[in-house]
């Protein structure tokens, strides 16, 4: 078709571009005196209803956001001609892509200004209840006057769960896809896109698409947030974080394999830029950054910093500031840890999370901001994610869900507590960490690859021991037949392992692949473990290579050697391993168990169970002679000892939760009637619930404590616990508990009231609470509160001089920003009564 003369009012004056979908035309609106541009469809697409209904999502999607920083509809219309067409602000200028074409990487500045821009746009679209789900370079406009705006909203949905004006746009426009580049609205070219997904395989541009939507999950805002994480990528390295030959490549390798630092490609980049696009790109979406508004603070305080520009009141981190108005965006939602529950036991494996808590604002300040919960220094989650090389172990129960599916809840939760408390101690002495528990599958770390092999050994042999006394005393149903499988590598750890902390790269997907190439009572290994591991110790042979699917090479697997025992061996108790690993006899072995669990309380109880034990030693040990059966006793008092000394050493319930056990002690607490429970058992179990780093448990330790304390119980633990938790801006809890604390802690309280906004003014609080403030700590926060880069900050720190302030230099502050009125507007009207409050107590002194 030629081109039109006119489309509705409009004259045409020329086309602008053309991509794989539509035509962008240039037009005059003679009404409004102004140029403007016209986006139809290709002539080919007309009759097509599934690309009409996308077109009108793009047009309808765009007249819903108002923002500087995304491209504008003026209107929509259906011309005899054309058909549907959008009339749209024209853009003079080219898109991004454009230029890294010509020059393949931007300035750390340039990224900068243009990553701001981006995180406001799309700050803009969350906010209008919709997702881009095609953020790119070719979807950055710069225009000519410098300002950078967001375009092609052809792939826009409505936010899950939302009830918007367009809910009503046909969905199954999705299924589509993307069919071409329709290059930025009003452009002087369009670009085409090389890398625009194929009809009817995923949603977006596989280069930029987040994981989870490659894996088929839902769209989000965090997944837009990653798209924009690989755009910064790609403006900082020349190319997008994954690369293939095909498509399917890419996105294999964004679900699989970790993300490149940008750091490793370019050095002039600023190691908290490096450390946000890192965020950006984390495979969890709950740990990137909870918002766009919240990325947007950050890059504009990582661009002040690179001015030269003093930022440190405003941004101590910038996740404890108030965003500037134009990044404030919309209140959100707490972000929840992700997690798997087995709903049978109840328990509850706590992958992580870093997701948004919506917070009140420092007081007096314009409104809430988005934070993820503070974990690192200075409270930036991102900071507390390290390279590592572990040896993974993952075992499974074989025949869990047949065995389950015919039992009642409470059998299920008995044999599975059973499993637990056999295999956990194990973990321990090889130095396993366990990570995380899903089900019947425990998830484990180890440093060295030798001790976790044994480990893997040592397992078997005592589920052997326990299957075969199950046998004998007729309790089928306490058999437990595990599967080992073990492999080795560079992981990604964020957190403190056994703490709450978490695991994830190649080495774990393997050991989980592995582990469907184990029967019950192997252990199987791969080659990284093999080259890595002492051969002397363990024998093995290799079972043969495979390859996983989402395993980027083939792998060679091995299977550890069962030792080969006599009949008379077998039949007095002999174990599949040797029974090597594990530092105790056969026929021992319940006396190692009960010895192992046993707390410093609980050490009259083991006693009992040690009698126990070994009355049921095995009936070849019961016929041996009184003086031999004498010995055996005289070892297993001696181990009991050793055991106790150990314990005395600090490994009751407080060391095993220190040794990452907090989950199994919470537990063990919470099964002690609640009226029942002593002061250190609810002591400890605020202990437990405050180390495994999940907010609604630090919640419940609080509330434990502040009951303790306010009757008058004191533990150091708590203390050290409350002023970390004051660093934070959710610590009010903590401040309570200060508030009320029996001992004199003021001093302590003092040495806070000099740092950063929250330490201090939940130390003046807790001062406050006691009844221990004096003007002097008023003065002092309020000093250095009228300093803060926000009007509402400084209008806190002069009432706090109001309050409390008597010096010279309280004077000369207030008189400050009287002569600064025009930036202090907020506080118009406190300034005068601030002065005269400060004068009286002056003229008193």
């Amino acid at each position: 078709m030629e081109k039109p003369t006119r489309i509705g009012e409009l004259e045409v004056l020329s086309v602008l571009g053309e991509g794989g979908m539509g035509k962008v035309y240039l037009a005059r609106d003679a009404g409004l005196q102004r140029e403007v541009a016209v986006k139809t469809l290709l002539p080919s697409l007309l009759n097509d209803s599934l690309m009409r209904e996308r077109f009108l999502r793009e047009a309808r999607a765009l007249a819903r956001v108002k923002s500087e920083t995304v491209v504008t509809v003026h209107a929509v219309g259906e011309d005899n001609v054309v058909g549907p067409y959008v009339v749209m602000e024209r853009l003079v200028g080219e898109d991004v892509l454009a230029r890294l074409h010509r020059e393949q990487t931007l300035p750390v500045a340039e990224v900068l200004e243009i990553g701001i821009s981006c995180a406001q746009g799309l700050a803009d679209v969350h906010a209008a209840e919709l997702l881009h789900r095609d953020v790119k370079p070719a979807n950055l406009f710069r225009l000519t006057n410098g300002r950078v705006v967001l375009t092609d909203f052809g792939l826009a949905k409505v936010l899950p769960g939302t009830a918007s004006s367009i809910a009503s746009i046909a969905e199954g426009a999705e299924g589509a896809g993307a069919t071409g580049a329709t290059g930025a609205p009003g452009s002087s070219a369009g670009v085409p896109d090389p890398q625009l997904t194929k009809p009817n395989v995923v949603v977006g541009t596989p280069a930029y698409l987040a994981p989870e939507l490659a894996r088929g999950q839902a769209a989000s805002t965090g997944s837009d947030l990653y798209a924009l994480g690989a755009t910064l990528f790609h403006l900082l390295t020349g190319g997008p974080p994954f690369t293939g030959d095909t498509p399917l490549d890419v996105l294999s390798r964004a679900v699989v394999d970790i993300a490149p630092r940008v750091s490793g490609r370019r050095e002039d980049v600023p190691t908290d830029l490096d450390i946000l696009v890192a965020s950006l790109l984390e495979k969890d979406p709950s740990i990137r950054p909870s918002s766009a508004s919240l990325v947007g603070a950050r890059l504009e305080a990582i661009a002040a910093a690179l001015a030269g520009v003093d930022t440190s009141a405003k941004a101590t981190p910038t996740l404890h500031s108030t965003p500037s108005s134009k990044l404030s965006g919309p209140r959100e939602a707490t972000g929840a840890a992700i997690s798997d529950s087995e709903e049978v036991s109840g328990r509850t494996a706590t992958m992580g999370s870093f997701g948004g808590q919506a917070s009140a604002s420092p007081p007096g300040s314009p409104g809430p901001m988005v934070v993820p919960p503070s974990t690192g220094a200075g409270g930036d989650p991102t900071r507390n994610v390290k390279t590592a090389s572990l040896t993974v172990m993952m075992t499974d129960i074989a025949g869990y869900t047949e065995r389950t599916g015919r039992q009642s809840r409470e059998e299920a939760a008995r044999w599975l507590s059973l499993h637990d408390t056999l295999l956990q101690p194990v973990f321990r002495a090889f130095g396993g960490k366990i990570v995380k528990t899903i089900g019947d599958a425990f998830l484990v770390v180890f440093t060295s690859p030798t001790d976790a092999v044994l480990c893997g050994m040592a397992i078997q042999d005592r589920l052997w021991f326990h299957n075969q006394a199950a046998d004998t005393a007729g309790r089928a149903d306490d058999r437990i037949d595990v599967r080992v499988a073990i492999s080795a590598g560079e992981v990604r750890v964020r957190g403190i392992l056994g703490m709450g902390g978490d695991v994830f790269g190649e080495a774990v997907n393997l050991a989980a692949r592995l582990e469907g190439k184990a029967a019950a009572g192997e252990v199987v290994f791969s080659d990284a473990v093999y080259s890595t591991m002492n051969h002397v110790e363990v024998k093995s042979t290799i079972r043969g290579t495979e390859q996983f699917k989402g395993i980027s090479r083939p792998v060679v697997v091995y299977v550890v050697d069962r030792v080969k025992v006599s009949a008379e061996a077998e039949e007095a108790g002999g174990a599949p391993y040797g029974n090597r690993p594990l530092p105790a006899r056969p026929g021992l072995e319940a006396v190692v168990d009960v010895v192992g669990r046993a707390s410093l309380r609980e050490g009259a109880r083991a006693g009992q169970a040690l009698q126990g034990a070994v009355q049921s030693m095995p009936a070849r040990l019961q016929a041996m002679s009184p003086t031999v059966r004498g010995a055996v006793a005289a070892v297993a008092v001696l181990l009991c000892g050793v055991v106790l000394m150990a314990l005395l050493a600090g490994s009751g319930r407080r060391g095993r939760i220190e040794k990452g056990e907090a989950a199994v002690v919470q537990a063990e607490i919470e099964a002690i009637k609640a009226e029942a429970r002593s002061v250190d058992d609810r002591l400890e179990l605020g202990l437990a619930l405050y180390a495994q780093d999940d907010r609604a448990k630090k919640a419940r330790a609080w509330e434990l404590w502040s009951a303790l304390v306010a009757e008058g119980v004191t533990d150091a633990e708590i203390l050290k616990a409350a002023f970390v938790d004051i660093e934070d801006r959710q610590g009010k809890d903590a401040a309570d508990v200060l508030g009320a604390w029996p001992a004199d802690i003021d001093a302590a309280l003092r040495a806070k009231l000099s740092e950063s906004w929250w330490p201090r003014h939940h130390a003046l609080n807790a001062l406050e609470a006691r009844k221990s403030a004096t003007d002097d700590d008023r003065e002092t926060v309020g000093l250095q509160d009228v300093t803060s880069s926000d009007c509402a900050s400084r209008r806190f720190g002069v009432l706090l001089l109001k309050r409390g302030g008597h010096t010279e230099a309280a004077e000369r502050a207030v008189a400050k920003l009287k002569n600064e009125l025009p930036s202090n507007l907020c506080m118009a009207f406190d300034l005068k009564a601030a002065e005269d409050a400060i004068a009286k107590r002056r003229k008193k002194i």
